[in-house]
């Protein structure tokens, strides 16, 4: 069964492409590091279109990536395409994970972590990775640590090549429990002063104390739970390995 999502659709995928083309330059020495010491099969759950998956490929590392959009896995094999590349990719939500492959290393790169939001879905999803990876095989995630807050609309747009531009507006509270952000998003798509398509997505995001990141990764049976610094210094990675 197709994961359905009320997120990163075809305005979303597109905007997405455009505003993050590739990934920062920083970041991806800083994964590409964990990946070549990995030494064997690399799994980037939640990939999206490739922006770091694709890199690492090129260097000639052996990763599979999986995604809950078929949109962006759509734009990943594009994007591989005009790369000459041909990776291996599953449609599937990470909390519904099933893979015959093991790996030595699982990456979640980004804060992608965090759209694991629901109640229990962030604990499910470890214990799926879990189940895929060799013992003694690592895994390294980024999470984002600080409480979210409540914002007014606001956004921003890109120019698409056929000189278009995707509008993005965002509208966000905050849960009860004063750990996620509950977004409403918009998408427009205008060309020539006229709106082409409009694109609604609801869209949570789940921050984690480093405490609390910690008591879930050993919830879900990790062991060594490290919690280390981003490419940029910042204390939001956390590290682990499956006994």
């Amino acid at each position: 069964m197709e994961p359905e999502l009320d997120s990163y659709r075809r305005l979303c995928t597109r905007f997405y492409d455009l505003d993050k083309p590739q990934a920062p330059a920083a970041e991806l020495a800083f994964w590409l590091d964990h990946a070549r010491r990995a030494g064997g099969p690399v799994l980037e759950p939640m990939c999206g279109s490739g922006r770091f998956l694709l890199p690492l490929l090129e260097q000639g590392l052996e990763v599979v990536g999986t995604d809950a959009s078929p949109e962006m896995l759509q734009a990943c094999r594009e994007h591989a395409a005009r790369r000459g590349l041909t990776p291996e990719l599953h449609l599937q939500a990470l909390e519904e994970l099933e893979l015959p492959a093991r790996f030595n290393l699982v990456l979640i790169p980004a804060g992608s972590f965090g759209l694991l939001a629901a109640p229990g879905a962030a604990r499910m999803a470890l214990l799926r990775l879990h189940a895929v990876m060799h013992p003694g095989a690592r895994l390294v995630l980024e999470f984002e640590p600080d409480p979210p807050r409540a914002e007014a609309w606001n956004g921003r747009w890109v120019t698409c090549p056929d000189g278009s531009h995707i509008v993005f507006s965002r509208l966000a509270r905050v849960s009860a429990d004063g750990r996620v952000s509950e977004g409403l998003h918009r998408y427009e798509h205008i060309h020539e002063g006229r709106l082409l398509e409009t694109e609604w997505e609801t869209f949570e995001l789940r921050s984690h104390t480093p405490d609390g990141i910690r008591q879930l990764l050993e919830s879900a049976g990790f062991d060594d739970v490290a919690i280390g610094e981003d490419a940029c210094g910042e204390p939001r990675v956390a590290g682990c390995i499956r006994p």
